[in-house]
């Protein structure tokens, strides 16, 4: 019962805490378009990976079209890009996949 008390009171804190701390302030750096093949691309993923960095995201017709696709681009520097995968389920939106 005490320890689960403790646990309740320290969540309680350190949730006040968290709500006191000062905002984030973030600056904008660059924007770079690295896909428009698709009327819609959307729901990005990116991670590094042996030496190369991969982007996924959901390509289709439009935001609720149920042609959605995922895409898969490939990059050494983060500059050029290349379509290293494609999946797609005809008649089914893999934005959830």
């Amino acid at each position: 019962m005490k320890v689960g008390l403790i646990s309740l009171a320290l969540i309680v804190l350190s949730a006040a805490v968290a709500s006191a701390a000062a905002p984030l302030k973030v600056e904008l750096l660059e924007v770079k378009k690295i896909w428009d093949q698709a009327p819609h691309n959307a729901f990005t993923d990116l991670v590094r990976w042996n030496e190369h960095f991969y982007c996924a995201f959901r390509e289709g017709r439009g935001h609720v079209s149920t042609d959605g696709r995922i895409r898969v681009l490939r990059s050494r520097d983060a500059d050029t890009w290349s379509s290293t995968g494609l999946i797609a389920l005809d008649g089914y939106d893999l934005r959830d996949a």
